[in-house]
């Protein structure tokens, strides 16, 4: 069993992508994640321009210790600044509120689960909108569209409009967005611009305070697996940690998750209570439910994480396309259609619980983990 770095892994996985097979036609994501397309000389002097000015903003970790300081003083700063920058580039709440959104926050899986809801829903004909972090090599993997990371072209568009914008209404030399807020704000102008049916938003860190959380409105919520984190900043219990995440739960929304400790249903239910949200706990194994086609994880790399992370998914975009176009699901309400499946196991999330065969019969695999819990053998 060998372990690397983040840097060390993201090393190998370059190379492999060159040898990994091309996707089916409707599935962009896997076959071409990664690939160049020669663009013209100034996208690419533009692009790297625009990335050199996103890195000159508050990085994470110190936009994380200016949180960590303003802890039970200015807790909504992120997201009062997010709608204060928002604003100031012509997105009001009204205009944000006409994104069909699903907001996933969590400790664990979130990524995974949020990936997974997008690949699913895109299978079955949703224009889909992706915003998740880290990156592994491109910032513009953090923004989706049909799966794929958005061009330099789109990114750099994008980046100027808001970047001069706000850089002309700047009321002081810190009055701009942190580097992950300026993405926030990057992402949902691309999906406001792109019309697309539905935006998967992730959580950066916590949720309540999150800059995400900019958005009132989301008609589902999905919380994966909690545990401690971020403790300094979210606090140092369960009962904190459960708070802080459901704090992305809006009036009236449908949210989903999976079996917490108690301490973290407790915080669930009663912030579902207090929204009037109605909260649902998916199956805890993929054995409970009843497929038309068996997903092809389930008869190999069985993984109790991964398969809370895809139940939660699956019961997600079920609701989702139950709301919104029932048409696509069979008459039988707890059949799992074969194009679930078709989303479940064409769904590329590179570095997270990925298998790759390459150069000579070798099997690399690929995960990382964001606690100590999670990187323990299961």
């Amino acid at each position: 069993m060998y372990r690397f770095t983040l840097r060390g892994a993201v090393n190998m996985i370059k190379p492999v992508y060159n040898v990994l097979t091309a996707g089916i036609d409707h599935h962009p994501a896997s076959s071409s994640y990664f690939a160049t397309t020669a663009p013209a000389a100034d996208i690419d002097q533009n692009y790297e321009r625009a990335v050199a000015k996103l890195n000159t903003l508050q990085s994470n970790y110190s936009a994380l210790q200016d949180s960590i300081k303003l802890k039970h003083q200015n807790e909504s700063k992120h997201i009062n600044d997010t709608e204060k920058f928002l604003d100031r580039i012509h997105i009001s709440s009204e205009t944000l509120n006409r994104l069909a959104v699903i907001h996933v926050a969590g400790t664990k899986g979130k990524g995974s689960t949020c990936a997974m809801v997008e690949s699913i829903l895109r299978f079955n004909g949703y224009r889909t909108g992706f915003f998740s972090s880290p990156h592994l090599v491109s910032v513009t993997e953090r923004i989706r569209l049909n799966g794929q990371p958005i061009e330099k072209e789109c990114f750099v568009n994008h980046f100027w409009k808001i970047y001069n914008q706000l850089f002309a209404t700047q009321q002081d030399n810190n009055d701009m967005p942190t580097y992950f807020g300026f993405l926030t704000i990057l992402a949902l102008d691309v999906f406001l611009a792109s019309k697309v049916d539905v935006a998967i938003i992730e959580v950066g860190i916590g949720g309540r305070y999150d800059c995400t959380n900019v958005i009132q409105k989301a008609p589902v919520v999905g919380i994966t697996s909690l545990g401690l984190e971020h403790t300094k900043l979210l606090g140092d219990t369960l009962e904190k940690i459960a708070w802080q995440k459901a704090g992305i739960i809006k009036n009236g929304s449908d949210v989903f998750t999976v079996e917490q400790p108690a301490e973290c249903n407790r915080e669930i239910e009663r912030e579902c209570l207090r929204k009037k949200a109605i909260l649902q706990i998916v199956p805890s194994s993929l054995e409970q439910f009843h497929w038309e086609e068996v997903p092809s994880m389930m008869m190999k790399h069985r993984n109790k994480s991964t398969e809370l992370n895809v139940s939660l998914a699956v019961r997600i975009a079920i609701h989702w396309i139950r709301n919104t176009r029932p048409s696509l699901l069979p008459p039988m309400k707890h059949m799992i259609p074969a194009k679930i499946v078709q989303g479940i196991d064409n769904c590329f999330w590179p570095g997270r619980l990925q298998v790759v065969q390459y150069a000579a019969q070798r099997t690399l695999f690929l995960d990382g983990a964001h606690t100590v819990d999670s990187i323990k053998p299961i």
